[in-house]
């Protein structure tokens, strides 16, 4: 796929509302550049059923990744910037985010996510966890060392 970290932060109000509808524009705002090479980058599973996010960490497991499952929005501590929010719902408030994976929604039952960066929505093909690890790899590759 060849996409480029994002460089623009999400921020969630304290509600955590965002629509990541296919035709309506989305508002957020973009504070600055999170990408940071010397540091683990740090990614945030907020999926239910629990299980999935276990899943997902387990899949995710590497030296050089911060992966923390949401347990409890109080559980988060202080540090609340992620480069990746992985979610099926709504993002927990005050998560700053480079980039959101919504995952495809079971209502629909379609295989349809949605990819929110500083450029917009993008909707991209998910149809299994390995296509949720594949697109965390790739927006948060691995160091070179």
């Amino acid at each position: 796929m060849g996409r480029a970290p994002s460089k623009g932060i999400v921020n969630f109000d304290e509600s955590g509302f965002i629509t990541l509808g296919d035709d309506a524009s989305v508002t957020f705002v973009c504070s600055g550049n999170m990408v940071d090479t010397a540091r683990n980058r740090r990614v945030l599973i907020a999926v239910a059923p629990s299980l999935l996010g276990d899943l997902l960490a387990r899949e995710l497991d590497r030296n050089d990744l911060e992966v923390v499952v949401l347990d409890d929005p109080l559980g988060l501590g202080s540090d609340l910037r992620f480069d990746v929010v992985v979610t099926n719902g709504l993002p927990p408030a005050r998560v700053e985010a480079t980039t959101v994976v919504r995952l495809p929604d079971r209502i629909r039952g379609d295989d349809i996510a949605s990819l929110l960066t500083d450029d917009g929505v993008e909707r991209i093909h998910i149809a299994e966890i390995a296509g949720v690890v594949g697109m965390v790899n790739e927006l948060c590759p691995r160091h070179l060392t």
